[in-house]
C-alpha cells in the first residue's frame, strides 16, 4: 500500500529541527519528502501540523525473556508507545544459542515448558521467529550467559580451551545475524565470569563491529569498583561498550555521581537507561550471596530450608531493605500479585516484611519481576539527556492481566522520555527524537532505519504537538491501526 502523510512537522532522527512537508511511502520505503501533490494511487494521511518522527528503538526490551514474542505476537504494548524495534537477548540471557535445546537461561522470567523449543543455533532461532508474524521489527543480542551455562554448567572461571570454545560460539552467533553480546554480571551464571574472560569476549565484539551491553552486580556501594573494571574490560577489548540500567541507588550518590564522571571520560563506553524513577530487577537478585546456587532450581532448593530461610531473614533485617518500594510487576502464575508490594503482602499474610518477601519467592520460584528503590527527578532529567545515555524500557511485551498491567512502569518508556527531556526544556523535540532513532540505530548498526530519509525503511510515528500522544504508527509502510502491520526479523548478515 502507498500512504501520503500530509502536513506534518517532520523530525527526522538527526537533530536537526522540525520542518513542514509532505511525506510519502511506496510499499515500505520512504520514497519523497516535500511539497507532494495528491498522489492518485496513495491513501492519504492529514498530519494537521503534528510531528512525524522515525519509530522509536527500544534498545532493552524483554519481549523473548517473557517469551511473549510467543503468546502475544502482536506486541501492541510497544507499538502503543511509538516503538516499531526492540533489542532483545539482553542481561545476558538470549533464546539462541542454545546446543542442547534448554531455555534455562530465561527460567528467572518465565516458564520454558510453555514453548517448543526447536532450535539451536541463532539462525535457527531468527527462522522460526520469522513464522510467527511479529507486529514489531525484532533483534537479538547474543547471551553471555546463555552459551556459558551451555558451556560449563556451573559458575567456576573458564579454562583456555573452553574460553576458545566460547569465543567461536560468539563469533558464529554474530555472523549469523546477532547485534552484539550481553552480559548480566548480577545473575547467577554472569557472577563468576572473570575480567578475562569478558576482556576476551569484548575483543570479539570489537573485531565484529558492535555493541556489548552489561550489567553491572552493584549499582550502590560497590558501583565504583565495577566501573573501574568495565574501564579496564574495554580498554583491553576495544568494542563499545553499554552499562545497562544505569541509576543511583538511595544513599550512594556520591559514588555514583563519580561513576558517571568516569563513565562520562571514557572513549567507547555509554550508559542505557529508563526515565521510571524505579529499576526493574529478578526478585532472586535481592538474595544475600551466600543463598546463590549455579542455577535457579539450586537456588529455590537451598531458600528452602528452614536454617537457610532464618539466615537470610537475618540478613535482610540488617541490610533493611524498603519493603515499600518494592513491587511485583510479573509473577507467571501468580497474576494477583502484580502492583502488590512486599508491605502490602506482608500486612495482607499477617506475617512480617522479611517473611513474606521469602515466601513470595519460593511461591513464585523465584521468576517474579519486582520494581525496587526510587530515583529523584532531578537525577532523572539529568542522565536521560546525557550525551552517554541511550533509552532501553525492560518492558516484557506480555498483555495486561497475563503476567504484566497498566503499573508495570515500562510500558511508558518513550512518551515519558520525550516528556522528561523536552518537558523541562532540556531539550528540544529534535534532540529527544534523535537519541531513540538515530542514535540508536547508529549504536547497533540499523543503517536502513532510525531516520526519516527517502530510501530508508519507512518506520514511523505520528505525535501529536505536546509529544505526549501517540496518533498513528507505520511499521514497514503499514498503518498499525489497518492492522496490515508486520515486523521485521532483523540480522545484521548481509
Amino acid at each position: 500500500m502507498n500512504l501520503l502523510i500530509k502536513g506534518v512537522q517532520v523530525v527526522d532522527g538527526t537533530g536537526k529541527e522540525p520542518y513542514r512537508a509532505d511525506v510519502l511511502i511506496q510499499r515500505n520505503i520512504i520514497a519523497s519528502i516535500g511539497n507532494i501533490k495528491e498522489h492518485g494511487s496513495a491513501k492519504t494521511i492529514e498530519g494537521l501540523g503534528n510531528y512525524l518522527t522515525p519509530g522509536f528503538i527500544d534498545l532493552n526490551g524483554e519481549p523473548d525473556h517473557h517469551l511473549s514474542l510467543f503468546s502475544n505476537p502482536e506486541q501492541k504494548e510497544f507499538l502503543n508507545q511509538g516503538v516499531t524495534t526492540v533489542l532483545g537477548g539482553q542481561s545476558g540471557s538470549s533464546l539462541a544459542p542454545i546446543h542442547y535445546g534448554s531455555l534455562e537461561s530465561i527460567r528467572k522470567w518465565a516458564d520454558v515448558k510453555e514453548i517448543n523449543v526447536n532450535w539451536n543455533t541463532l539462525e535457527e532461532f531468527l527462522e522460526e521467529l520469522d513464522k510467527l508474524r511479529l507486529g514489531i521489527n525484532f533483534g537479538t543480542l547474543v547471551g553471555h550467559s546463555t552459551i556459558r551455562r551451555d558451556l560449563v554448567k556451573s559458575r567456576k572461571t573458564l579454562d583456555k580451551e573452553e574460553l576458545e570454545i566460547m569465543e567461536n560460539i560468539l563469533k558464529r552467533s554474530l555472523d549469523e545475524g546477532g547485534f552484539g553480546l550481553s552480559s548480566g554480571l548480577n545473575f547467577i551464571h554472569g557472577k563468576k565470569s572473570s575480567l578475562k574472560e569478558l576482556a576476551e569476549l569484548n575483543r570479539v565484539v570489537a573485531k565484529m563491529g558492535m555493541v556489548h551491553f552489561i550489567d553491572l552486580p552493584d549499582y550502590g556501594k560497590d558501583i565504583l569498583k565495577w566501573i573501574n573494571q568495565i574501564v579496564g574490560v574495554v580498554e583491553r577489548g576495544r568494542a563499545n561498550t553499554i552499562i545497562n540500567n544505569f541509576k543511583p541507588v538511595k544513599g550512594y550518590e556520591k559514588e555514583f555521581e563519580k561513576a558517571l564522571r568516569i563513565v562520562e571520560s571514557t572513549d567507547r563506553l555509554g550508559f542505557s537507561i529508563s526515565p521510571q524513577g524505579v529499576s526493574q530487577i529478578q526478585i532472586y537478585t535481592l538474595l544475600p550471596e551466600f543463598a546463590l546456587k549455579n542455577d535457579l532450581i539450586s537456588t529455590l532448593e537451598e531458600i528452602r530450608k528452614p536454617g537457610v530461610g532464618k539466615k537470610i531473614e537475618n540478613y535482610w533485617k540488617k541490610s533493611k531493605p524498603n519493603y515499600k518500594n518494592i513491587r511485583v510487576i510479573s509473577a507467571p502464575k501468580h497474576h494477583f500479585l502484580i502492583g502488590r508490594t512486599v508491605a502490602e503482602v506482608a500486612k495482607n499474610w499477617g506475617t512480617t516484611q522479611s517473611k513474606a518477601l521469602l515466601e513470595l519467592m519460593k511461591m513464585c520460584e523465584l521468576q517474579a519481576t519486582v520494581t525496587h528503590g526510587s530515583v529523584p527527578k532531578k537525577y532523572l532529567r539529568e542522565l536521560v539527556t546525557n550525551k552517554k545515555a541511550y533509552i532501553g524500557s525492560g518492558s516484557n511485551g506480555l498483555v495486561p492481566g497475563m503476567g504484566s498491567a497498566s503499573i508495570h512502569p515500562a510500558n511508558h518508556t518513550f512518551l515519558n522520555f520525550i516528556d522528561t527531556a523536552v518537558g523541562k526544556n532540556k531539550f528540544g523535540i529534535e534532540a529527544a527524537i534523535k537519541k531513540i532513532t538515530g542514535d540508536a540505530a547508529s549504536l547497533i548498526g540499523l543503517s536502513d532505519r532510525g531516520l526519516i530519509k527517502e530510501g530508508m525503511i519507512a518506520d514511523l510515528v505520528l505525535l501529536d504537538k505536546s509529544g505526549k500522544e501517540v496518533k498513528e504508527v507505520i511499521i514497514g509502510g503499514s498503518l498499525v491501526s489497518d492492522g496490515t502491520n508486520r515486523g521485521e526479523i532483523l540480522s545484521t548478515r548481509k
